[in-house]
Formats: C-alpha cells, structure tokens, sequence
C-alpha cells in the first residue's frame, strides 16, 4: 500500500512540474504573439504600404497554432493528474485487496 502510495505521489510531482513548465512556455509565446501584434499595429501604414499583410498574417498564425499546442498539452497534464487522483482510491483498494488474500491463508 506504501509503495502505491509513493508511486501515485511521484507521478503527481511529474504532473505538477510538467503543467508548470507548460505554463511558463505559454506565457512566453503568448508574450511573442502580444508584442508582434502590437508592432504590427504600430507600424500598420508601413505594412499596408509594403503589403506585408500576408506574412504579418502566417507569424500571427504560427504563433496562435503553437500556443493552443501548448494549451492543449497543458490540459493533458492536468487531465492525467486529476485522473491519477480518482484512481488511486481504486488502486489502494486493489492494493489491500490483494494484500489480504495473499496473507488471509
């Protein structure tokens, strides 16, 4: 029961640092995003007057599909480590189970 106990609590140290390290990239995309538009929006005559809208367009782009990646494996972690933690009442109870069976003779 003790090393169940130690394996759902290391895979939910796993679960903590992983969200954490998803958090910290999504906020430094985020903020590349954020300040390319904003340039963009500084500098919108230049860019109308070079038309560069479409490459403006493909980096805003590029930078929204790799923050929903980040967002999406964000909640994956989260997901599983919610999991973890309704299925370890199963699994302890699996645990002493098995426990007792084997000793029960």
């Amino acid at each position: 029961l003790l090393c169940a106990v130690f394996v759902i609590l290391g895979f939910q140290a796993l679960c903590g640092d992983r969200v954490s390290a998803n958090k910290t990239l999504v906020a430094k995309v985020s903020d590349q995003r954020l300040r390319a538009l904003s340039e963009f929006l500084k500098g919108i005559q230049v860019v109308k007057f070079y038309a560069w809208e479409v490459n403006v367009r493909k980096m805003v782009t590029s930078l929204r599909i790799e923050e929903a990646a980040l967002h999406i494996s964000g909640n994956i972690w989260k997901m599983l480590s919610l999991a973890s933690v309704f299925f370890a009442g199963g699994l302890f109870g699996l645990v002493v189970f098995a426990v007792k069976l084997t000793y029960d003779d």
